[in-house]
């Protein structure tokens, strides 16, 4: 084969493996949709009761939990466990006010509620969502925006998904 021939073939190749990849995100973000789906209303009603916008809410719930409202997950001994769909911390909840049992932080209306109050306490302290979403996840402004751009990247597939 020519030098061009092998050029083109290697040129459709990236093109092809660009496609796919690009394809695999949109499944995936498909698949999480469907997953979070029974808990859309919950979403919605603190979303606008909290003037957060719902995808905020939906790409936080994909990188704490991928939507899963049963995971409970050991933080460490300064922390303790987080808990259900958005990875709700104790501490967290009663800083918003909550007044409940820990084991009940996994009842999906009860996280996402106390979640969406926690993120939107980060953003009226910081005026500035990267910075909200980096101490919604570890409780203050570290100056590391590895967990604020993994949010934004789900976020951004959840959009495309949804056809926005």
């Amino acid at each position: 084969m020519s030098d061009d021939i092998l050029l083109i073939l290697l040129i459709l190749l990236i093109i092809f493996l660009l496609t796919t990849r690009e394809m695999e995100a949109k499944t995936e973000a498909q698949v999480f949709l469907e997953r979070i789906k029974p808990y859309d209303e919950i979403i919605e009603t603190e979303a606008k009761a909290n003037t957060i916008d719902p995808d905020l809410i939906r790409a936080i719930i994909w990188q704490e939990s991928s939507g899963f409202a049963n995971v409970k997950r050991y933080e460490g001994p300064e922390v303790g466990y987080s808990y259900g769909l958005m990875g709700l911390t104790m501490g967290a909840a009663e800083h918003m006010g909550y007044t409940g049992e820990e084991e009940d932080l996994i009842k999906p209306e009860i996280n996402v509620k106390y979640g969406v109050k926690y993120l939107r306490y980060q953003y009226d302290r910081y005026k500035d969502l990267d910075k909200a979403l980096t101490a919604y996840n570890a409780g203050y402004w570290t100056g590391n925006l590895t967990y604020a751009n993994a949010v934004w990247k789900k976020m951004k597939a959840i959009k495309e998904a949804k056809g926005k």
